[in-house]
């Protein structure tokens, strides 16, 4: 997070907690903005700023500690999110990178790593595989006797690690 992100958080955490909205002052398009502050025993308000143009009275209450805090988490996650897929990516790319089979089987890999959707984390040291070898797949473990042996083996030994 970076240093302005966390001193609007620091602000919206110590701001007046709160529903923030405007209240008409009768004075020429100013407003107040308030705070409505509720507890079991009382219920409140708290003038925040008194005489504001309209346009900033709106955007102040709609920028409140609530919706300040909200957005700020949204912008964590999504960061997160976006730390998880590069990590994914990488892994793919160091696949990549050792591939020297004939074909285009490293250029599926390309595909594949462009098109990637996570739907479920993929443990260290693990990659998906199809449950039925495609043909690429097959041509490349060409230099097997019986490829299909060898893959059933594979996918065994992947089951039993489960």
């Amino acid at each position: 997070m970076t240093l302005a992100i966390e001193k609007i958080k620091a602000a919206a955490l110590a701001a007046t907690q709160g529903e923030w909205r405007t209240t008409d002052r009768g004075d020429a398009g100013r407003l107040d903005v308030v705070a409505l502050l509720e507890s079991e025993v009382f219920k409140d308000r708290l003038t925040l700023a008194r005489g504001v143009g309209k346009q900033n009275a709106t955007y102040i209450a709609a920028a409140n500690p609530s919706a300040v805090l909200e957005l700020i988490t949204q912008l964590e996650e999504t960061q997160a999110d976006l730390a998880y897929a590069n990590s994914i990516l990488i892994k793919i790319e160091k696949l990549i990178e050792g591939v020297e089979y004939r074909g285009d089987f490293a250029e599926g890999v390309r595909v594949l790593k462009d098109s990637l959707e996570v739907v479920a984390p993929i443990p260290e040291g693990m990659v998906l595989v199809p449950i039925e070898p495609t043909g690429k797949i097959l041509h490349a473990m060409d230099e097997f006797i019986s490829r299909r042996k060898c893959y059933e083996a594979m996918l065994a030994a992947a089951r039993s690690e489960e």
